[in-house]
This record gives C-alpha cells, sequence and structure tokens, in this order.
C-alpha cells in the first residue's frame, strides 16, 4: 500500500509539472535574426505567414513541434536548419485537420531538414528558384505533394527517407548538375512519386523501396540538354518485369522519351533504409519495407491495420503487413511483455497489458484514452516525458495488483487522477 501511494504523489507530481512546463510560442511575421526554436518553448503555433530573411537562419532542434494553421506557409530566404533525432525528431503538422500550405525555399543553398516528420501538408516543400537543401531521415506522410519545384534548378539529395500516403512526391523536379542522389528512401502507398521532372545532369534513383505506389517514374525527353536518370537496383515490390514496367512511362509509351533501364532489380526488400525515426503517431504508423512482428510463442494471426487495434492474447505472433491503404492506428493495446520489432528503425519493449490508469478507469473509458492521448502527444516529447513512461509502466505491474485487490485504494487513486483530467485534457486538445 505504500508503495501505491508513492507511485499515485510521484505521478501526480510528475503530471502537474510537466503539464506547467510545456510552453506555447506564438509565431508570425518576418524572422530577420539568426532563431532558434527549442523543445522547452514548444509547440511554436504558427498562426500567419511566416519569413525567414536572407542571411538569417532558424534553427529548429530536436522534439520541437510546429503547428501551422489552415492554408498558411513558411517562406524561406535566409537558410532552414531541422535538426531532429530518432528518438526526438522535429515535427511539422497541422494545427488542426485542415491541410497547411508548406515550406516554400526562395534561393536558399544551404538549408537541412534531417530528423522530421512532415504531414498533412498541400505542399510540404517548395523549391523556388536555385534552393539546395539536404533531405535526410525524414518521414513524409500524408501530404498532397511531398517536393514540388516549380522555377529552379538544383542539385537534389534525398536520403534515408520514408514517404507514405501522399498524393504527389516529386512534381516539377528539375535537377542540376552530377550529385543528384535519390537512394535507400522508402516510398510506400502513394499515388505518384516521380510523377514529372526535368532531369539535367546525372540523377541517381538507387537502392529504394517501391511498394504499392500507382505510379514511379516518368523518362525525361530525348535531346541535346536533357540529363540521364539511373534507376537500377531497386525493389519495386514485383520481380514481374511486366508489372515493372507498368510503373515507369518512358520511350515505350512515348518515342520522345528516354529508355529508362530498371535492371538490375532486387529480389526482395531492401533492410536498413529509409527513416530510422521513432515515428509519432499524430496521424498514421510508419509502414516498414518488410513486415512488423510482434513476437510472442504460439499461434500466428495475420491481421490489416485499422482505427483501433486491440490484440488480447498473451501468447502469440501478429504479423502485419502494409496494405495499400494504411489507416491511421489511433490506439493499440498489446500483449504482455511483447517485443515490436520494425525493419528499419528501432527495437521497442511494449509495456504490460495493463497498465494503472487502465485498472482505475477501465480500458476502453474515455479517461483511458485521453491518458494514452496525452501520453502520446505531450509527455513523449520531452526527455523528461519519455522517462516518466517509463518509470510508469515499470512501476505499473505492483500498482495494478494493489489496485485490483483493494477498493479503497483504487477510489483514491481515481479521485486523484480525476483532479488532474481537466489540465491534461486542456493540454491534448491544443
Amino acid at each position: 500500500m505504500k508503495n501505491l501511494f508513492i507511485f499515485i504523489i510521484c505521478f501526480s507530481i510528475g503530471l502537474i509539472s510537466l503539464t506547467e512546463s510545456f510552453a506555447e510560442t506564438t509565431v508570425s511575421g518576418n524572422i530577420t535574426s539568426d532563431t532558434t526554436w527549442t523543445a522547452a518553448n514548444s509547440p511554436y503555433i504558427v498562426e500567419a505567414g511566416l519569413q525567414i530573411f536572407d542571411n538569417v537562419t532558424l534553427n529548429i532542434g530536436e522534439g520541437v513541434q510546429v503547428k501551422i494553421k489552415a492554408g498558411i506557409r513558411i517562406r524561406i530566404a535566409g537558410t532552414l536548419i531541422v535538426n531532429g533525432t530518432n528518438d526526438s525528431s522535429v515535427m511539422f503538422t497541422s494545427f488542426d485537420n485542415n491541410k497547411w500550405y508548406g515550406i516554400q525555399f526562395i534561393n536558399s543553398k544551404n538549408s537541412i531538414i534531417k530528423g522530421s516528420i512532415i504531414e498533412n501538408s498541400l505542399q510540404a516543400i517548395n523549391l523556388d528558384n536555385i534552393s539546395i537543401v539536404v533531405f535526410e531521415n525524414n518521414i513524409f506522410r500524408n501530404n498532397y505533394g511531398v517536393i514540388i519545384d516549380m522555377q529552379g534548378y538544383q542539385e537534389m539529395n534525398f536520403v534515408n527517407n520514408t514517404v507514405y500516403n501522399n498524393t504527389e512526391v516529386f512534381s516539377g523536379i528539375r535537377t542540376d548538375g552530377e550529385n543528384n542522389i535519390f537512394s535507400n528512401n522508402i516510398f510506400e502507398n502513394n499515388t505518384s512519386v516521380f510523377k514529372d521532372g526535368y532531369y539535367f545532369g546525372t540523377t541517381i534513383i538507387e537502392n529504394n523501396n517501391f511498394i504499392n505506389n500507382n505510379f514511379v517514374i516518368r523518362a525525361p525527353e530525348e535531346g541535346y540538354g536533357y540529363g540521364t536518370v539511373s534507376i537500377k537496383n531497386n525493389w519495386w515490390g514485383t520481380t514481374d518485369q511486366n508489372l515493372i514496367e507498368n510503373y515507369i512511362f518512358d520511350k515505350l509509351d512515348d518515342v520522345s522519351l528516354q529508355l529508362l533501364d530498371f535492371n538490375p532489380i532486387k529480389d526482395s526488400p531492401i533492410l536498413n533504409i529509409g527513416s530510422s525515426i521513432v515515428s509519432q503517431s499524430t496521424t498514421t504508423t510508419t509502414p516498414s519495407t518488410t513486415t512488423t512482428s510482434i513476437q510472442a510463442t504460439t499461434s500466428t494471426t495475420t491481421i490489416q491495420p485499422t482505427t483501433t487495434t486491440s490484440i488480447q492474447a498473451a501468447t502469440s505472433t501478429t504479423t502485419i503487413q502494409p496494405t495499400t491503404t494504411i489507416q491511421p492506428i489511433t490506439t493499440t493495446s498489446l500483449p504482455e511483455t511483447s517485443t515490436t520489432t520494425i525493419i528499419g528503425t528501432t527495437t521497442t519493449t511494449v509495456p504490460a497489458h495493463q497498465c494503472a490508469a487502465e485498472a482505475i478507469y477501465g480500458s476502453d473509458s474515455e479517461e483511458t484514452d485521453l491518458l494514452r492521448e496525452y501520453r502520446d502527444k505531450v509527455l513523449s516529447k520531452s526527455a523528461s516525458g519519455r522517462q516518466m513512461i517509463k518509470t510508469y509502466y515499470e512501476l505499473s505491474p505492483a500498482v495494478v495488483e494493489v489496485l485490483q485487490k483493494n477498493d479503497t485504494a483504487r477510489a483514491s487513486a481515481r479521485r486523484v487522477l480525476d483532479s488532474l483530467i481537466p489540465a491534461i485534457r486542456e493540454k491534448v486538445e491544443r
């Protein structure tokens, strides 16, 4: 009993302090001097147009969340440096369910976007004039367009990214020079990947996984001035040459275009490519290049991702295969002491089947769902929050045992949590 009340007190203090410590910063207008955004002042709410002037750098550090209101664009004439990490990525997302416009680079030649999740935009990235941006270890999901390039020519470096559930990935791309690299990426469940482009110099599209995309690439035209595209050593989701041809529009379809030689091909999904970010499940989950396996001991079940997945058995193996359309996974209750292994990312131990909140409120209650949202949307964004999550799940089994046997203890714990619910709800709904 003593351990239970210590747990409740520590849990309450932690929730209160973390709730109060999360700042919110509203930004708009012009940034005219070097500026750094930090997790301590996150989330940053972009409520109107935001511009970064020439010769000015905006640094966005790990763990920062940027929420942009509908139709709003961030314009970069200077330099944008996004430096998220695998465990603490930078998130660009919509303020609500309406799409924000995107990030426009205007003659920005030294920008880097690394370790970020960019989602729910109309045009995630717009490269205007000569804008050279390095894209590495990012997740792009649920955007209409990922990278749009309608006016400029620049070298492209797009490596180790995971791109899924978008409409147009690359549109109007204009590559220039001999170092245009698109490699080690996962493109999955997109309507088109390289929809159209103007390829000058040498463009290398190799060592990628193309899975369940409707269309992959339109070849450059024949003639003076047009460059070459190498699209070899990729996995196409199949080894059937005829099916692969259907993903490509080239000389076989239009005599004015170049013939693209896609051989040799990979005969299975390429492992350890794509982003290694531990995905934040704001809108959906990251597909894997092979399978997502939840290991246990005896039986095997295959399921498709749905809005809510609840797995009750404690001794089963569940394999989730990527499908043409992956719906958002809002809540997942997993078996006790399971391990989730995602190829190409990291290995995460899943908490016990029942936690203290479920023992107090029940597994399907509004309060339990709210606490899960608070865990995913607020606590998981900071190192201190993630440590609290870890400690909570370490202590939960012993606490649950007490709560199940002692109605008085359960009632006391509920009163404490009830007093915190309004503040938690306010934070989640921001």
